[in-house]
Protein backbone atom coordinates (compact mmCIF):
# COMPACT_ATOMS: atom_id res chain seq x y z
CA UNK A 1 0.00 0.00 0.00
CA UNK A 2 0.89 3.56 -0.98
CA UNK A 3 2.25 5.40 2.27
CA UNK A 4 0.12 8.12 1.23
CA UNK A 5 -3.51 6.52 0.54
CA UNK A 6 -1.60 4.78 4.19
CA UNK A 7 -1.88 7.97 6.17
CA UNK A 8 -5.45 9.11 4.52
CA UNK A 9 -6.81 5.45 5.60
CA UNK A 10 -4.98 6.19 9.50
CA UNK A 11 -6.48 9.79 9.36
CA UNK A 12 -10.07 8.76 8.53
CA UNK A 13 -9.74 5.55 11.10
CA UNK A 14 -8.95 7.74 13.51
CA UNK A 15 -11.64 11.15 12.67
CA UNK A 16 -14.24 7.76 12.91
CA UNK A 17 -12.93 6.02 16.16
CA UNK A 18 -13.19 9.59 17.70
CA UNK A 19 -16.34 10.40 16.08
CA UNK A 20 -18.53 8.36 19.07
CA UNK A 21 -16.21 10.23 21.79
CA UNK A 22 -16.52 13.73 20.73
CA UNK A 23 -20.37 13.01 20.32
CA UNK A 24 -20.74 11.98 24.19
CA UNK A 25 -18.78 15.22 25.01
CA UNK A 26 -21.52 17.49 23.03
CA UNK A 27 -24.42 16.56 25.61
CA UNK A 28 -26.61 19.20 27.04
CA UNK A 29 -24.83 20.88 30.37
CA UNK A 30 -26.48 23.03 32.70
CA UNK A 31 -25.19 24.74 35.45
CA UNK A 32 -24.72 23.09 39.46
CA UNK A 33 -27.55 24.71 40.48
CA UNK A 34 -29.59 23.62 37.47
CA UNK A 35 -30.62 27.19 35.96
CA UNK A 36 -29.82 27.54 32.35
CA UNK A 37 -29.94 31.46 32.61
CA UNK A 38 -26.17 31.52 33.74
CA UNK A 39 -25.35 29.72 30.54
CA UNK A 40 -23.69 31.65 27.90
CA UNK A 41 -26.46 33.13 25.63
CA UNK A 42 -25.96 32.70 21.88
CA UNK A 43 -27.72 34.22 19.05
CA UNK A 44 -29.24 31.46 16.88
CA UNK A 45 -30.69 33.58 14.11
CA UNK A 46 -28.04 33.90 11.15
CA UNK A 47 -24.31 32.36 11.62
CA UNK A 48 -21.83 33.04 12.68
CA UNK A 49 -23.07 32.11 16.36
CA UNK A 50 -21.62 34.31 18.74
CA UNK A 51 -20.88 33.76 22.36
CA UNK A 52 -20.06 35.45 25.40
CA UNK A 53 -18.29 33.88 28.27
CA UNK A 54 -17.81 35.75 31.49
CA UNK A 55 -14.42 34.51 31.78
CA UNK A 56 -13.17 35.26 27.84
CA UNK A 57 -13.89 37.08 24.74
CA UNK A 58 -16.58 37.08 22.60
CA UNK A 59 -16.49 33.96 20.34
CA UNK A 60 -18.03 33.64 16.94
CA UNK A 61 -18.13 30.10 14.86
CA UNK A 62 -18.03 30.00 11.02
CA UNK A 63 -19.84 27.80 9.12
CA UNK A 64 -17.95 24.51 8.23
CA UNK A 65 -16.97 26.60 4.43
CA UNK A 66 -14.69 29.06 5.66
CA UNK A 67 -10.93 27.77 6.67
CA UNK A 68 -9.70 28.93 10.87
CA UNK A 69 -8.29 31.94 11.03
CA UNK A 70 -4.96 32.29 12.66
CA UNK A 71 -1.81 31.13 11.40
CA UNK A 72 -2.82 28.73 9.28
CA UNK A 73 -5.95 30.92 7.51
CA UNK A 74 -3.55 31.28 4.64
CA UNK A 75 -2.34 28.01 3.86
CA UNK A 76 -6.03 26.19 4.55
CA UNK A 77 -7.54 28.46 2.01
CA UNK A 78 -5.64 28.25 -0.74
CA UNK A 79 -5.83 24.48 0.05
CA UNK A 80 -9.54 25.09 -0.10
CA UNK A 81 -9.32 26.68 -3.25
CA UNK A 82 -7.35 23.70 -5.06
CA UNK A 83 -4.36 25.42 -4.92
CA UNK A 84 -2.48 22.92 -3.40
CA UNK A 85 1.25 23.04 -4.48
CA UNK A 86 0.62 27.03 -2.92
CA UNK A 87 -0.75 25.72 0.04
CA UNK A 88 1.97 23.10 0.86
CA UNK A 89 4.02 25.90 0.41
CA UNK A 90 2.94 28.62 2.32
CA UNK A 91 2.56 25.80 5.32
CA UNK A 92 5.97 25.04 5.26
CA UNK A 93 7.00 28.76 5.45
CA UNK A 94 5.07 28.94 8.91
CA UNK A 95 6.48 29.73 12.68
CA UNK A 96 4.68 27.66 14.19
CA UNK A 97 6.73 28.92 17.92
CA UNK A 98 4.78 32.06 17.73
CA UNK A 99 1.43 33.46 17.48
CA UNK A 100 -1.94 32.42 17.40
CA UNK A 101 -2.81 28.94 15.69
CA UNK A 102 -6.60 29.71 15.46
CA UNK A 103 -8.35 32.85 16.15
CA UNK A 104 -12.13 33.31 16.67
CA UNK A 105 -14.27 32.69 14.64
CA UNK A 106 -12.86 29.78 14.47
CA UNK A 107 -14.24 27.08 16.93
CA UNK A 108 -10.86 25.33 16.83
CA UNK A 109 -9.83 28.70 19.04
CA UNK A 110 -12.07 27.13 21.76
CA UNK A 111 -10.67 25.21 24.76
CA UNK A 112 -12.88 22.26 26.03
CA UNK A 113 -14.55 24.51 29.30
CA UNK A 114 -15.67 27.14 26.23
CA UNK A 115 -16.73 24.23 23.85
CA UNK A 116 -19.16 22.83 26.75
CA UNK A 117 -20.60 26.44 27.71
CA UNK A 118 -22.00 26.44 24.28
CA UNK A 119 -25.69 25.69 23.89
CA UNK A 120 -26.48 22.43 22.29
CA UNK A 121 -27.19 23.47 18.76
CA UNK A 122 -24.26 26.21 19.06
CA UNK A 123 -22.47 23.14 19.72
CA UNK A 124 -23.54 20.63 17.45
CA UNK A 125 -22.68 23.85 14.58
CA UNK A 126 -19.11 24.11 16.30
CA UNK A 127 -18.33 20.36 16.20
CA UNK A 128 -19.61 20.51 12.25
CA UNK A 129 -17.47 23.82 11.87
CA UNK A 130 -14.64 21.90 14.00
CA UNK A 131 -14.53 18.88 12.23
CA UNK A 132 -14.80 19.75 8.69
CA UNK A 133 -11.35 22.53 9.61
CA UNK A 134 -9.51 19.56 11.44
CA UNK A 135 -10.01 17.34 8.27
CA UNK A 136 -8.95 20.13 5.91
CA UNK A 137 -6.31 20.44 8.13
CA UNK A 138 -5.09 16.39 8.26
CA UNK A 139 -5.28 16.17 4.37
CA UNK A 140 -2.88 19.22 3.97
CA UNK A 141 -0.63 18.20 6.40
CA UNK A 142 -0.86 14.20 4.91
CA UNK A 143 0.21 16.30 1.59
CA UNK A 144 2.85 17.97 3.30
CA UNK A 145 4.77 14.61 4.31
CA UNK A 146 4.07 13.24 1.36
CA UNK A 147 6.18 15.98 -0.56
CA UNK A 148 8.60 16.13 2.06
CA UNK A 149 8.80 12.49 1.61
CA UNK A 150 9.15 12.56 -2.26
CA UNK A 151 11.19 15.64 -2.47
CA UNK A 152 13.59 14.05 0.15
CA UNK A 153 13.21 17.77 2.34
CA UNK A 154 12.81 16.92 5.60
CA UNK A 155 11.61 20.49 6.22
CA UNK A 156 8.40 19.51 5.13
CA UNK A 157 7.58 17.09 7.59
CA UNK A 158 9.11 18.67 10.17
CA UNK A 159 7.01 21.83 9.95
CA UNK A 160 4.43 19.12 10.50
CA UNK A 161 5.65 17.65 13.24
CA UNK A 162 6.00 21.30 15.11
CA UNK A 163 2.03 22.50 14.35
CA UNK A 164 1.54 18.94 15.77
CA UNK A 165 3.72 19.64 18.93
CA UNK A 166 2.55 23.61 19.32
CA UNK A 167 -1.38 22.23 19.31
CA UNK A 168 -0.51 19.26 21.67
CA UNK A 169 1.43 21.94 23.77
CA UNK A 170 -2.05 23.71 25.12
CA UNK A 171 -4.03 20.93 27.19
CA UNK A 172 -6.86 22.88 27.52
CA UNK A 173 -7.77 23.08 23.52
CA UNK A 174 -10.84 21.27 22.27
CA UNK A 175 -10.29 17.54 22.24
CA UNK A 176 -11.20 17.04 18.63
CA UNK A 177 -7.73 19.31 17.85
CA UNK A 178 -5.89 17.43 20.40
CA UNK A 179 -6.58 14.00 18.92
CA UNK A 180 -6.15 15.18 15.00
CA UNK A 181 -2.17 16.81 16.78
CA UNK A 182 -1.87 13.29 17.99
CA UNK A 183 -2.49 11.64 14.24
CA UNK A 184 -0.17 13.75 13.02
CA UNK A 185 2.63 13.15 15.51
CA UNK A 186 1.49 9.21 14.68
CA UNK A 187 2.30 10.05 11.01
CA UNK A 188 5.17 11.91 11.25
CA UNK A 189 7.01 9.13 13.17
CA UNK A 190 5.76 6.49 10.87
CA UNK A 191 7.75 8.42 7.91
CA UNK A 192 10.52 8.96 10.06
CA UNK A 193 11.45 5.61 10.84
Amino acid sequence: MEPRSRMRRINLLLALALLPFIHIGCGKRTEPNGDESQAPQAQTTTPPVVVQDNHAKPIAILPPSEPPAGALAESLALWQQGRRDEAVEAFVKLDFSAGVLFDAPSPLALTERDFQLLKADDREAALTTAMSQTADISVLCTEVIHKGQTSGNRAYIDAVSKLADRILSDKDSLALLLNTAMGLKENVEEVSQ
